[in-house]
């Protein structure tokens, strides 16, 4: 039952960070910029990620 509360909370943290999905596909698509507090921002919600899977 462990396992299953760890991937709850794994897919929570993932579904609440779905905009990013949108900023990727704008940069690869529409060839958006970045600017440095949009780079600051997604590394957070990246790191946000690897902290809830521990």
């Amino acid at each position: 039952m462990e396992t299953a509360s760890c991937l709850f909370q794994l897919v929570t943290v993932a579904t609440a960070l779905y905009p990013m999905i949108a900023v990727v596909l704008a940069v690869v698509l529409l060839r958006e910029r970045f600017r440095l507090v949009q780079v600051i921002g997604l590394g957070f919600a990246v790191a946000a990620i690897v902290v809830f899977s521990l």
